[in-house]
């Protein structure tokens, strides 16, 4: 995944407040994902590449990366 990318969060996730100064998201808040998601991939931890980052709601969240699935262009157009 590149930065841009759309990716889905399942029901269930959990969005962590990122913990970069740089981020738009700048206190340790947290978010569970109540229903099936949308959001932007950000990018992929360099010094933990299990955790990534995604802009939903707004902020800049840490999320699992097992917990984030690309949308593909063929995906969409089947609903």
């Amino acid at each position: 995944m590149v930065k841009g990318d759309l990716v889905h969060i399942p029901q269930g996730a959990l969005l962590l407040g990122s913990k970069d100064p740089s981020t738009l998201c700048e206190d340790s808040s947290y978010l569970k994902i109540e229903k099936p998601s949308r959001a932007i991939f950000w990018c992929l931890d360099t010094r933990n590449p299990s955790w990534a980052s995604v802009y939903y709601k707004e902020k800049i969240w840490d999320v699992r990366s097992r917990d984030i699935y690309p949308i593909t262009q063929e995906l969409e157009n089947v609903s």
